[in-house]
C-alpha cells in the first residue's frame, strides 16, 4: 500500500510539472523539398512564486563559439527566434544553448528529421493549403 501511495504521489507531481523553457527547432518552409529554412525557438514559461517572470540578460550560443546576446527584455510567453533571418544556416548536428546570465538553462541539437514542422512560430498558412483552395477556385471558374 505504502508503494502505491508513493508511486501516485511521484505520477501526479510529474504530471503537473511544467517546463520552464519550451526550446526546439522548427522549419519555416516544411513544404520546400531541399531548403526547409531550419530556425530555433524558445518561450519563456519561467514562473517564480506563481507570477510570469520576465527575463533579462539573455544569449544564445551556436556550436559552442558563436554567441547571440539579446538587449531586450524576455516577456514572460514570448518567443526567442534565430535563424536565416539573423545569418545562421543550421546544419545537421549544430547546437544552441540558451544562457541566462551564467547559468545554462538548457541546451538543443538539430536534427532535421525531428525537427518540428507542425508547428509555425512565425505564422502563415501552409502552402499545399494554399495551393489546393487556389485550385479548386480554379476549377469552379471553368
Amino acid at each position: 500500500m505504502k508503494n502505491l501511495v508513493i508511486t501516485l504521489v511521484f505520477a501526479f507531481t510529474t504530471l503537473s510539472v511544467s517546463a520552464q523553457f519550451y526550446g526546439g527547432f522548427y522549419h519555416a518552409d516544411p513544404d520546400a523539398w531541399v531548403d526547409k529554412e531550419p530556425y530555433f525557438a524558445c518561450k519563456n514559461s519561467y514562473v517564480y512564486n506563481g507570477w510570469g517572470q520576465n527575463l533579462q540578460n539573455i544569449s544564445l550560443v551556436i556550436n559552442g563559439t558563436d554567441m547571440y546576446a539579446f538587449p531586450f527584455v524576455w516577456e514572460y510567453g514570448k518567443y526567442i527566434t534565430i535563424g536565416k533571418a539573423n545569418g545562421i544556416n543550421f546544419t545537421f548536428g549544430d547546437t544552441v544553448s540558451l544562457y541566462w546570465g551564467n547559468q545554462c538553462i538548457g541546451t538543443w541539437k538539430y536534427i532535421p528529421s525531428s525537427a518540428s514542422s507542425g508547428t509555425r512560430i512565425r505564422g502563415g498558412k501552409n502552402a499545399s493549403k494554399v495551393f489546393k483552395s487556389v485550385w479548386k477556385y480554379i476549377r469552379r471558374i471553368r
